[in-house]
């Protein structure tokens, strides 16, 4: 055993009793991190307006504290985003862990305190390090680096003294300085927004160190590691670091990945190991390499309660840990120092034992399709893709599936829309598979489709390689870091106007991939089909003043023809000061407008089939820019500089095929654009 690794498990080995006794103890330590919550809610003012100090007992808790959600909380973290003290916790709230939700909100902030950091989310990786260094006394890999992707959110100062980001870009900006030592790439290259500039510095920095583990979000590494490959022009990882034995991931289900990891890593030696770690805490670590089920982390600041998930509008229904059955699907509810106070999730949880308490994450509570009584969760969806993919040799990249409605006499189906990595030798023969699998899971699926009762045979449509990255790439979503959300994920219940788009964990907008009615007979009013051999790109530019439903139709474009969808860049670094000082700052806001356009014009060259792109490049220079120019709020200099920068850029990328301007008035394009305006408020 090497040296380093005894000195480890030396400095360890208190903390593995500790792991001991809460798993031989489980009620007691919980019992103890409810007082400790409560003791320090009875001091916030959200616990004095729901008279915390008077409680004694977890029933009383559960009967006088209402179940919350982020939309019923917000309020409360809003105040303390503002610099409110005492709201959700009793001590100062300085960051908070931005991220798309799943929920009804555009961005969700949620706090993270001192305390959090220290009992719940710095804590998770040093158990982990405990537990397999105790696991495999001979490991040597902690002689080597720690490659650490990162997030894509970087840290924004909220007034005076709050600031908020990516989880992990907050988990890296208050690592200790020592922990740097054992870490790539440098904090100022992991907290880089930009994917594609991120994934080259750490080819670039991480080559020629010995990296021996690395950890994130599945899909995300994989990128990384094959632009690494790309980079070096070798064939497999242990080529570049040979002593590599530890991949510690979370995020999604790590099955549909498998395959194409222990391509790119071929040694029986490297090791998996899954965690649950989200932007409201640390909750679970696998015990064991490969496993999927986790230990339910009792000591971490936590206090657990559980809903089943056919009884989620009954808040009566939720248990404590000591309630809860194996094979029951869950929404879990936490109470934690992070001041969360009975929040849901959001996720969904089976547990697979009661002794010691382990979980597997099944999907989320909103991410399901239960359009016909068939209940497909997430796990539902990942294991017959899993199935599919072993049946018939196949590797899917991203995937994602709806529900296709009854109209008229036909019945249901789902449709699948999936990107392969290696196709099936045989896609009716995976399309069965798939079918087989679901049945095979969920006994309410098998029964809607006994001899096609309620449900067909799944649908599935191919679509290119490269589909779900352009998707994910258009909407600012490359290298996203939210660890909780499923790469490949369901989603419903949805009304017959929606389907559901390829996501990563905490997207909003929808690409509608996938049809929402059945096919029509006739040829002449289905769709044009493009082929995977198809070479020729159809560019269409969809133009219009705000609020003349440019996304709308772009939106029903790509749902109708099954392209890409380009849409207009909204997070502009600069549009703060521009509104502030105009003259100052209006020919940065432009130019960062035109670098967008720029990259995707470079996108549609290398995209075959339909792209439909949300405003051109040309409302930016001839209209944008030159009104600002007229107004006197860009100098004569700069617009100069701009048009000279344009032209060039004009003449490297793609002209529309067709373009499509859409013609709305003042009075109704005012209307709309104030109705989305309030809506986003």
């Amino acid at each position: 055993m090497a040296a380093i690794t005894k000195l480890i498990n030396l400095y360890f080995s208190d903390r593995l009793r500790e792991i001991d006794y809460f798993r031989e103890h489980p009620a007691e330590v919980q019992e103890r991190q409810f007082r400790y919550l409560l003791a320090n809610g009875a001091k916030t003012e959200f616990g004095r307006d729901l008279g915390m100090k008077g409680i004694a007992t977890q029933q009383q808790f559960r009967d006088r504290i209402p179940i919350y959600d982020y939309e019923t909380i917000s309020e409360f973290i809003d105040r303390t985003r503002r610099g409110e003290r005492h709201v959700l916790w009793p001590e100062e709230a300085k960051w908070f862990a931005k991220s798309s939700g799943t929920t009804g909100s555009k961005s969700k902030y949620i706090p993270v305190t001192l305390a959090g950091m220290r009992k719940s989310h710095m804590r998770g990786p040093k158990d982990i390090m405990a537990l397999y260094c105790h696991l495999y006394p001979k490991t040597s890999v902690v002689n080597g680096k720690m490659l650490t992707l990162g997030g894509s959110k970087r840290i924004e100062r909220e007034g005076d003294n709050m600031m908020s980001g990516d989880l992990s870009a907050i988990l890296i900006e208050n690592t200790p300085a020592i922990a740097n030592i054992l870490r790539i790439p440098d904090k100022k290259t992991a907290l880089i927004p930009d994917f594609d500039e991120k994934v080259r510095l750490i080819s670039e920095q991480s080559t020629r160190q010995d990296v021996r583990s690395f950890t994130g979000v599945p899909s995300w590494n994989l990128v990384m590691l094959n632009r690494v490959l790309e980079y070096t022009g070798k064939e497999n990882i242990l080529e570049i670091w040979p002593h590599m034995e530890l991949f510690v991931h979370g995020g999604m289900d790590f099955r549909p990945y498998q395959a194409q990891y222990r391509k790119i890593i071929p040694s029986p030696d490297m090791h998996y190991m899954e965690t649950y770690n989200a932007s409201e805490g640390f909750f679970a670590i696998a015990e064991e390499p490969g496993r999927q089920e986790m230990l339910l982390m009792l000591d971490y600041g936590t206090y657990y309660e559980f809903l089943p998930t056919d009884r989620l509008g009954d808040p009566t229904a939720a248990v404590p840990l000591e309630g809860v059955q194996t094979g029951v699907n869950y929404a879990m509810i936490i109470t934690n120092c992070n001041g969360l106070w009975r929040y849901m999730i959001g996720d969904t949880v089976q547990f697979v034992s009661t002794s010691p308490y382990t979980i597997r994450i099944t999907g989320r509570t909103k991410h399901y399709i239960n359009a016909f009584g068939e209940e497909i969760v997430i796990d539902n969806a990942e294991s017959a893709m899993h199935d599919a993919c072993t049946a018939t040799g196949a590797e899917v990249a991203e995937y994602t599936v709806a529900p296709v409605y009854m109209e008229g006499r036909s019945k249901g189906a789902h449709e699948w829309v999936v990107e392969f990595r290696t196709p099936p030798a045989s896609l009716p023969k995976f399309t069965q598979a798939v079918d087989e699998g679901l049945k095979r899971v969920n006994s309410d699926y098998e029964a809607k489709r006994f001899k096609d009762t309620t449900l067909t045979e799944p649908k599935i449509t191919v679509v290119p390689a490269g589909t779900f990255e352009h998707w994910l790439r258009a909407h600012g979503k490359v290298g996203g870091a939210r660890t909780r959300f499923r790469a490949s994920t369901t989603t419903g219940p949805m009304p017959k106007s929606s389907s559901g788009p390829p996501r990563r964990r905490g997207q909003k907008r929808s690409l509608r991939y996938t049809a929402t009615g059945p096919k029509p007979d006739s040829d002449r009013s289905a769709p044009p089909q493009r082929h995977e051999n198809d070479t020729k790109t159809m560019y269409i530019a969809i133009s219009g003043n705000i609020g003349s439903g440019k996304t709308s139709l772009t939106e029903m474009l790509t749902d109708r023809l099954g392209g890409t969808a380009l849409f207009e860049e909204t997070g502009n670094p600069y549009i703060a000061d521009f509104y502030e000082d105009m003259n100052r700052w209006a020919f940065n806001f432009q130019v960062y407008f035109l670098g967008c356009r720029m990259k995707q014009g470079l996108q549609i060259k290398e995209t075959k089939g339909y792209v439909i792109q949300d405003r051109t490049i040309y409302e930016d220079a001839h209209i944008f820019a030159g009104n600002l120019h007229e107004m006197g709020l860009m100098s004569s200099r700069d617009f100069n500089t701009y048009m000279k920068i344009f032209d060039l850029s004009a003449n490297l990328i793609p002209t529309p095929d067709l373009l499509i301007y859409l013609r709305g008035g003042y009075p109704r394009s005012s209307a709309r654009f104030s109705s989305a305006a309030a809506a986003t408020r």
